[in-house]
């Protein structure tokens, strides 16, 4: 017989209850065949006065077999900077793509530019052309690359050697 009962001292003991209600969740209200222990009193929440007993009915033909964890619900917070960092890693991977084929192909049009990107990108993530642009905008601030102005089109650009 197991029973759950919170310490309540400090963050870490916090983040170690999450975890510990996550398993025990996952232990006694998987699937039919892999409910390892019994909830009593039963029902999908985790209260510090629930009971877990060993599930004598429990039986595996298998030496191993897996148990799926139940997955957490993330805060707004949590959601928020997920999102964040995201966005950021996002930016990082259009700038490396850029500056990839420029490097690649030297000189090429805005518009051809953005479907390289986008063709390239697509695979990971769906791409925002509107950032692209801002992208291309912030590489020619930070000099790595410089449209041409000798040419009829203003849209091309051209990495620095």
């Amino acid at each position: 017989m197991v029973s759950y009962l919170p310490s309540g001292r400090g963050q870490a003991d916090r983040t170690e209850q999450k975890e510990l209600v996550r398993v025990l969740q996952s232990l006694s209200m998987g699937r039919k065949g892999t409910r390892v222990l019994v909830k009593k009193p039963p029902g999908k929440e985790v209260a510090p006065t629930d009971m877990f007993l060993w599930n004598k009915a429990f039986n595996s033909d298998r030496i191993k077999f897996r148990i799926n964890q139940i997955q957490q619900d993330l805060s707004a917070e949590e959601s928020k900077k997920t999102n964040e960092q995201v966005a950021i890693d996002r930016v990082s991977v259009l700038e490396a793509t850029i500056v990839r084929i420029m490097k690649g192909r030297k000189t090429l049009t805005l518009q051809l530019l953005i479907d390289a990107v986008v063709s390239d990108v697509s695979k990971r993530f769906p791409p925002d052309v509107k950032e692209m642009k801002k992208r291309v905008e912030s590489l020619i601030e930070r000099e790595v690359c410089r449209p041409l102005v000798n040419r009829r089109r203003a849209n091309e650009i051209v990495p620095h050697a």
